[in-house]
């Protein structure tokens, strides 16, 4: 018999500054080929950024990957009406780490005060990452009694 789990809460996180096309093509210097070719290329019309960007890069160290995984997670736990304390686990997935040995999983444990018991491992993965921090977290809540836990994409 297949057991399910359920979704409690969701949790978003974009910056507000939209960056263009055509701001990316000025920054660069490639305004030879436009605007359109970034989209012909890449799909893609916006992107968010949370700094200007200046002489063609949009780094800021205080803005890291940590900073936006944080507050999605603080929103889906408001969304789940659930405290960090609450959590069994914690799974952070991404395949844009700042570290080549990241730690982003226990950062953000501390970041939320989870409990010392609470677990936080990380997936290095792209875009199925999701889907498979799914699958295991599932699993593990079936396997060992897990009851709650984050995922953060």
């Amino acid at each position: 018999m297949s057991q399910s789990i359920l979704i409690q809460g969701v949790g978003t996180y974009l910056p507000d500054r939209v960056v263009t096309n055509e701001e990316i093509c000025h920054e660069l210097g490639v305004g030879a080929k436009g605007p359109d070719w970034i989209v012909e290329k890449t799909g893609v019309r916006e992107r968010r950024f949370e700094v200007p960007i200046t002489d063609g890069k949009a780094i800021d160290p205080q803005m890291s990957e940590i900073v936006f995984g944080e507050r999605a997670a603080k929103i889906a736990l408001k969304s789940a009406c659930l405290p960090a304390t609450g959590l069994d686990g914690l799974w952070y997935v991404s395949c844009t780490q700042d570290e080549y040995f990241s730690q982003l999983a226990t950062q953000l444990h501390y970041r939320l005060r989870m409990r010392d018991d609470a677990y936080a491992l990380e997936l290095n993965s792209g875009c199925g990452g999701l889907i498979q921090a799914i699958g295991i977290t599932r699993d593990m809540m079936m396997g060992n009694g897990h009851r709650r836990c984050l995922i953060v994409a």
